[in-house]
């Protein structure tokens, strides 16, 4: 069974009803641009993960930040990392996210071939 698990430093790119997170011209391209550096890092070595997969994220978010929701953190991980842990968002069947408070951004990424 394939897993990829990795730790981001800063805030997840969330998703969000505006042009996509994935163009070079929108606020949050930075933040995909750092989550898929480490997902290209994880999966050194490693094939795309085929059939169905679970997505987790444990978010440790700095006490009192409600910047987005976790709705669009899942989303916006899930879509960042199409191509590169899994060839399409449509293998998630699982999904589990979580928030903690802390006393800095950074996020867990885990994703298994279930």
């Amino acid at each position: 069974m394939g897993l990829v698990e990795f730790t981001v430093d800063g805030f997840p790119p969330a998703y969000d009803s505006g042009f996509s997170i994935l163009n070079p011209k929108h606020s949050r391209y930075p933040l995909v641009q750092r989550l898929q550096e480490r997902a290209r890092e994880a999966m050194q070595g490693k094939k795309l993960l085929k059939g169905d997969v679970a997505l987790e994220l444990e978010h440790e978010i700095f006490t009192g930040d409600r910047r987005t929701d976790v709705v669009n953190l899942i989303g916006g991980v899930a879509n960042a990392l199409e191509g590169i842990v899994y060839s399409d968002d449509n293998q998630i069947r699982e999904i589990r996210a979580r928030q903690v408070s802390s006393q800095r951004d950074s996020y867990n990424v885990r994703v298994r071939e279930l």
